[in-house]
């Protein structure tokens, strides 16, 4: 049966230096759990979020209404607040440093580890008998037969190839052969990013609800037996995504996953010049 992983990096505001900088993992870990109102980010007049309780955020705005930003554990997210555990549906009321208000712990697998579905355990097979969308996105450029690319340090555009030597890199550090890049699955992962980029959301599920393997059926791409994908947000580089995806379990055990041969990497700078990362992961 097809094994699905689908990891996210939530990333929290660091520092403000040439460039705004988000990093999740990279973050220290531990500490007060704080609100997040107001951010550097705010005064660039980028797109804002609208997430709901659990989505990712860069400070309150960026949270429905009523709900605020938490700073917790080196990730940033919308919570409810809340004076009294009466008022949770978890009956969980945590106090934040400084503040006069507290917040609704989260229900289980809404947020807290980098996995969107069941925290890195296989969530399913994807449908059998649905049909590629008649219509594909042609940013994926499908191809019936593509052709995987050999291990030769270069998968897709120079920040991408980069991207790909550090995470083949990591791999042969610990033991394991080095992932060679597929063609259309990079494209379907820099599709992805773009996607993201262009309609300012942050999720393996796109606006369609469509989830990886759709989209690498929709890009043509066939005869795999596992799929996983990490997702990042905001780091500058191709070094520093790598640190902070293998600071984060779920991220470092798709990494590190025996199983996956091929790989396709995405990498999409968006009018605030933020990168919108994405590794797709699949066995042939």
């Amino acid at each position: 049966m097809p094994r699905i992983t689908l990891l996210k990096m939530l990333l929290p505001a660091l520092s403000l230096t040439a460039a705004l900088v988000w990093v999740g993992c990279l973050g220290a870990f531990g500490g007060e759990d704080t609100f997040v109102d107001e951010s550097p980010v705010d005064q660039l007049g980028v797109p804002r979020f609208s997430s709901e309780v659990g989505g990712f955020c860069r400070s309150s705005l960026d949270c429905a209404g009523g709900l605020r930003c938490l700073a917790s554990m080196g990730f940033q997210f919308c919570v409810e607040t809340c004076d009294t555990d009466a008022e949770c549906s978890t009956n969980e009321c945590n106090p934040v440093v400084s503040d006069v208000e507290g917040y609704c712990s989260l229900p289980t697998q809404s947020i807290g580890s980098p996995s969107s579905d069941s925290d890195s355990e296989p969530v399913g097979s994807p449908p059998t008998d649905s049909d590629p969308d008649p219509d594909p996105d042609p940013d994926l450029d499908p191809d019936p037969t593509p052709t995987p690319d050999t291990t030769s340090g270069s998968c897709g555009d120079a920040l991408e190839s980069e991207q790909f030597q550090f995470l083949n890199a990591d791999r042969v550090a610990n033991g394991l052969s080095a992932l060679t890049c597929h063609t259309g699955v990079g494209q379907v992962a820099r599709a992805h990013s773009q996607d993201m980029s262009d309609r300012n959301y942050f999720d393996h599920v796109n606006p369609e609800g469509e989830q990886p393997w759709d989209r690498l059926e929709r890009g043509g791409v066939s005869g795999w037996s596992s799929v996983g994908e990490n997702i990042a947000y905001g780091y500058p580089t191709a070094e520093e995504v790598q640190e902070g995806w293998m600071g984060s379990p779920g991220h470092r055990a798709n990494i590190l996953d025996g199983g996956f041969t091929h790989v396709g990497i995405g990498a999409v700078t968006d009018p605030s010049g933020q990168i919108y990362w994405t590794q797709v992961f699949a066995r042939f």
